[in-house]
């Protein structure tokens, strides 16, 4: 393993250029103590340089550039709906960004442009509002956008009798893969993540199959059932992403390594990412 003076250059190395770290040391040293070969600390560290990670004044730019691409994209503020992707009464960040873009609207004049913060409750305004911008934070395989975007299109077809209505997605962010899979389905005019990512190993690495293997030693160390939820080794769907937002929720996408919050016989992580069940 690394000696002392060889860890603290890493850390030093980390906080240079991922800046949202310079405060995590306690949790970096502890994620640095879980490796066991300098090689997956050198995985662990690279991995960490290769983070997209938003803070609060680069999200609040996001948002200036989801109301103008909105704006820019055609139709009239009385046809439009901005529909939150949740589905449920448990608050998300897609309600969250969806409450954060009522001002931004109004700033452009459109002080009444519908805000939906339920896909399922869009078919309600089907008739008047057709044209309609899905919002979410984060798109790992893009299984969950394409089913919602497919129930509403049978729901404004099938119940409201709308079968011209147009769909299109924006998120802070996604994966590559579902980037691509979204666009070939033909449901969307159009999607946008403002930030493309690639799988952190499999589409990074110039050694995938080793550090593949490296990986799967750490999360080896991890609780594999957690308050009934399974480990999902390399981040859910096997997106292997990294990501993270200042004040987020960690989306599961994210190797969990970096946010499960136990090791085996349930000691508590202190990780540098956190997620709520």
């Amino acid at each position: 393993m690394a000696n002392g003076r060889s860890l603290y250059q890493k850390t030093f190395s980390l906080a240079l250029s991922q800046p949202w770290l310079a405060q995590q040391e306690k949790s970096i040293h502890s994620l640095f103590s879980e490796c066991d070969t300098d090689e997956q600390l050198d995985l662990i560290t690279d991995l960490l340089h290769g983070f997209t990670f938003l803070n609060q004044s680069q999200e609040q730019a996001l948002l200036s550039r989801i109301v103008q691409d909105v704006v820019a994209a055609g139709p009239s503020e009385s046809e439009v709906q901005i529909v939150a992707l949740s589905a449920g009464d448990d608050p998300d960040s897609s309600q969250a960004i969806i409450y954060a873009l009522k001002p931004l609207f109004a700033k452009v004049g459109w002080r009444s442009v519908r805000l939906v913060n339920q896909f399922v409750k869009a078919q309600q305004y089907a008739h008047e509002n057709k044209f309609v911008f899905l919002i979410d934070e984060f798109v790992g395989t893009g299984r969950t956008l394409l089913g919602r975007v497919s129930t509403m299109k049978k729901d404004f077809a099938n119940n409201k009798g709308v079968k011209d209505a147009k769909f299109y997605a924006l998120a802070y962010a996604g994966m590559s893969d579902a980037l691509t899979v979204l666009k070939d389905s033909n449901l969307f005019e159009s999607v946008s993540f403002y930030s493309v990512l690639s799988k952190g190993i499999s589409q990074r690495s110039s050694s995938p199959s080793a550090e593949l293997v490296l990986m799967d030693e750490l999360e080896s160390k991890l609780q594999q059932i957690l308050s009934g939820y399974n480990l999902p080794r390399l981040g859910d769907g096997g997106c292997e992403a990294l990501y993270g937002r200042e004040g987020g929720n960690c989306p599961n996408s994210v190797f969990p390594i970096f946010w499960w919050p136990q090791s085996s016989g349930e000691k508590e992580r202190h990780t540098l990412l956190v997620r709520r069940f």
